[in-house]
């Protein structure tokens, strides 16, 4: 599987998330974005479905790959790039 053929996923949050996976990246955005204030980056989304949207983390490999599930809400904002 090559993670290419996937969108690009950086995720804003009201609150952690605590997704430590490998290649991905979190960071405080400060005052940049006072109402969601973790950013989520080095994610791909594979799927949606109904309010779920299934993500992959950028280093995703057979032995130490995540699969991330999150609930479409007001706490997150996705955005999505190629």
């Amino acid at each position: 599987m090559h993670l290419d053929q996937f969108g690009a996923v950086t995720v804003y949050s009201t609150k952690s998330l605590h997704i430590s996976a490998p290649g991905v990246r979190k960071t405080r955005s400060g005052s940049a974005d006072p109402l969601y204030p973790f950013r989520y980056d080095g994610l791909r989304l594979v799927h949606r479905s109904g309010d779920r949207y299934f993500l992959l983390n950028g280093g995703w490999d057979e032995h130490t790959g995540w699969l991330i599930v999150l609930r479409d809400s007001s706490e997150v904002r996705l955005e999505f790039s190629r």
